[in-house]
């Protein structure tokens, strides 16, 4: 574990960015603080950790979703206006592994989707394999390059196959591929989350209503 050096003055400025945390931590539900003092903690804490981060040499690296979250780059004036990001520079300081994002371990990894069909009285098989912009299928005719909602060729084919599936099903697929990159998934937990997905669409298949409906598809 390697921690950043700090000279004297950075360590003025982490102490400054410490004890105004702590404050902050110790308030909680405390309704007796005022807003103005609240707003005079939080800048003292995030105008003392920017002076930090540009002071330290690569600068300090966050998380992908910290980024994302507080809307703004690292070294953006206002960065360090909230307790999440301040934390996570006292922790790389403390350790330079820190913060860093899991690696995508399933781009290129090929996985099965299979789902019941009504016409057939079967499962049938789609392959899916993750591609670095979304997913790529095989299946018949409707094979090829889809985006990360598997749109379209995957919706195509169920359809063709007169498969019913959820409305909200092309979403589900984008939210698989996305926590696929940012949470590393490995290949079994993104297979187990595509056999949920498929027992869902099965389970709307099988549901499909009976009765004067029969012969509709």
């Amino acid at each position: 574990m390697a921690s950043v050096p700090l000279n004297q003055q950075q360590e003025e400025l982490r102490r400054v960015v410490e004890e105004q945390l702590n404050r902050i931590r110790g308030w909680s539900d405390n309704e007796d603080i005022s807003a103005d003092e609240r707003q005079q903690a939080f800048q003292v804490m995030g105008d003392a950790a920017h002076q930090l981060h540009m002071s330290i040499t690569p600068e300090p690296r966050h998380f992908r979703h910290m980024i994302e979250n507080r809307g703004m780059a690292a070294n953006h004036p206002q960065f360090y206006y909230h307790i999440h990001p301040v934390e996570d520079l006292l922790d790389y300081i403390r350790d330079t592994d820190s913060n860093r994002d899991p690696e995508d371990q399933t781009i290129g990894d090929r996985f099965d989707f299979n789902v019941y069909s009504r016409r057939w009285g079967h499962e049938d098989h789609y392959g899916l394999t993750r591609t670095s912009s979304g997913w790529n299928l095989a299946h018949m005719t409707y094979g090829g390059e889809m985006n990360k909602s598997c749109e379209p060729n995957l919706f195509e084919a169920l359809t063709h196959e007169s498969i019913s599936y959820p409305r909200n099903l092309s979403g589900f697929f984008e939210w698989l591929w996305e926590r696929a990159e940012r949470d590393g998934l490995t290949h079994d937990e993104v297979q187990e989350a595509l056999n949920q997905l498929a027992e869902w669409v099965s389970n709307c298949e099988r549901n499909t209503p009976r009765g004067v409906f029969q012969g509709y598809v």
